[in-house]
């Protein structure tokens, strides 16, 4: 879309990566990011035509996990710029590599 700028994660990730756009996407022209955020193993190639930005991804064991997020300017404390945004994604993806685990034996 115009006014829309694509993101992707910074090539020294290992565990979690993203594709992402952030910018006027909502019909009302407010700033909106939207991204899905996979892991780097499932990862078979990033590609895009004259309307979309793809990921296409493998399945590891028959199984593929993969999350989309949105963040919208005008929610309560909202993202309102690109940077902001990618500071968000980078957070979420740090958080994604460094999950909790709790064993109840």
């Amino acid at each position: 879309m115009e006014n829309t700028t694509v993101f992707t994660s910074p090539a020294n990730m290992d565990g979690w990566m993203y594709l992402a756009t952030y910018g006027k996407q909502s019909l009302a022209g407010d700033s909106l990011g939207l991204s899905i955020l996979f892991r780097k193993n499932n990862l078979v190639q990033l590609t895009e035509d004259a309307n979309s930005h793809v990921v296409v991804l493998k399945p590891s064991d028959n199984s593929l996990t993969y999350y989309f997020l949105a963040a919208w300017e005008k929610e309560l404390d909202g993202i309102r710029s690109g940077k902001q945004f990618i500071q968000y994604l980078n957070e979420t993806v740090r958080k994604l590599d460094n999950s909790i685990v709790v064993n109840i034996e």
